[in-house]
């Protein structure tokens, strides 16, 4: 699917500097392009029988069902949302479902995480290009609304953390895995919250955080880390791990490296 994702990102760009019309509207282009992978997903009837048997459609159709209601709610709460909450309650939402999949299996999670990450490829190719068209606008709006100025110029937090836990999946246990999701996606947005809102005590390594955001954010994680039965060492230094990163200015999303430091910490303590 990432590889997919990626063929069809190069070939948009291809036709785009050839064919105006895809160039104005990448959006749709992209759209017939997830028809066409469904259309071969569908006509791989040997693999898709194995798939079907190995998985719980329903363990992956929920988070997908919630992700497009989202999507398509975004507009809706980039309106009614101050960028800090709209970027912390998708920021938590979206860890959240990564979170439970994960509780119900690390296959499926998998699976999950890299339909993501295609999504995500095109969607940053939308969003940073100069179309026009409706779905192209769309995009525009619903993903610039919460990213920072570095994200501009990048990539949204989204597909540093989509790529951050496929690599956890892939190289720590499942408990881990999870607990690494749980940091991310409860304990960062417990830190900018209440770091924007009760944050006094600048640190001098990075006046933009603040020791009050950083104790939100070992507390919430330390809580969620010791709820999930992970052993209290583990659950202290994994967060206090995170915690320390995310205080500093990385030229490296924090999305990215929070849960490999942290699940690595934990899992260092493990052996």
């Amino acid at each position: 699917m990432v590889l997919y994702g990626i063929f069809a990102v190069l070939f948009v760009h291809i036709l785009s500097g050839k064919v105006d019309f895809i160039r104005k509207h990448n959006g749709k282009a992209f759209l017939a392009s997830l028809a066409v992978f469904a259309t071969i997903i569908l006509q791989m009837e040997k693999g898709l029988t194995i798939l079907l048997e190995e998985i719980n459609l329903l363990i992956l159709a929920a988070p997908i069902g919630v992700g497009l209601v989202l999507i398509f709610l975004g507009d809706y709460f980039s309106e009614k949302m101050s960028k800090q909450q709209y970027r912390s309650f998708y920021h938590a939402v979206y860890g959240l479902i990564v979170a439970g999949v994960l509780v119900g299996s690390s296959e499926i999670a998998f699976l999950f995480l890299s339909l993501s990450l295609m999504l995500l490829m095109m969607a940053e190719y939308v969003r940073k290009s100069d179309g026009e068209g409706n779905v192209t606008l769309y995009v525009k709006k619903v993903l610039n609304k919460p990213v920072k100025e570095y994200e501009k110029r990048g990539y949204v937090a989204s597909f540093s953390y989509t790529a951050g836990m496929l690599l956890v999946i892939l190289f720590l246990p499942i408990k881990l895995a999870i607990g690494s999701a749980l940091i991310l996606s409860l304990g960062d947005p417990a830190a900018a919250v209440m770091g924007k809102k009760f944050g006094k005590h600048k640190f001098r390594h990075n006046p933009d955080k603040s020791l009050e955001g950083s104790l939100s954010m070992f507390t919430v994680s330390f809580v969620s880390l010791y709820f999930l039965s992970i052993p209290l060492p583990m659950a202290f230094f994994g967060s206090i791990s995170a915690v320390i990163l995310e205080s500093f200015d990385l030229k490296v999303s924090d999305n990215l490296l929070i849960p490999l430091f942290a699940g690595i910490v934990m899992h260092s303590l493990a052996i």
